[in-house]
């Protein structure tokens, strides 16, 4: 039977107020499965306002690895979905949104006889579901709801167990 488990951080996103941490679960030696929740708890600012954020995202990642070394490692295609809600708000004034997104991607990992793993990514897919609130009474929701692309980027280190 095959079984790997990796633990992965981003830690370039908790710069930008994001904790990112994944698994990635080897189905075989060439697939795995990669499942990334994220919750971003930075600040915005529109216009002289900061907004606090509150967004928890979760991708999952089915990923196919061409030649690998050492199982579910080097050059990887696959697909991904994402789903992501929550809401920027100052005081009583909020916008809240929810969205679902599929699309390809495209990366490459690293793994060290260690355990080490060194995992960069990429994938642009398509916005199904972008719903919006607000509790702006002037909120024209077709002001901001015209972008239907999405985008999903990885750039994580971790263990392999």
């Amino acid at each position: 039977a095959f079984a790997q488990v990796e633990v992965k951080i981003n830690p370039i996103l908790m710069l930008f107020g994001s904790f990112n941490v994944s698994g990635e679960f080897g189905l075989s030696e060439k697939v795995g499965i990669d499942i990334a929740p994220s919750f971003n708890f930075g600040k915005t600012k529109y216009g002289d306002t900061r907004y606090e954020n509150k967004f928890i995202d979760a991708v999952i990642n089915p990923r196919y690895y061409i030649n690998p070394n050492r199982g579910i490692d080097k050059f990887y295609f696959g697909g991904y979905l994402k789903f992501r809600t929550g809401k920027s708000f100052h005081e009583d004034d909020y916008l809240k949104n929810t969205r679902i997104a599929i699309g390809p991607n495209i990366g490459y990992k690293v793994s060290k006889d260690s355990g080490f793993i060194f995992d960069i990514g990429f994938g642009m897919g398509k916005v199904f579901i972008n719903s919006w609130g607000s509790s702006f009474t002037d909120f024209d929701e077709s002001l901001i709801n015209t972008n239907s692309r999405d985008f999903i980027g990885k750039l994580a280190i971790g263990w392999r167990f």
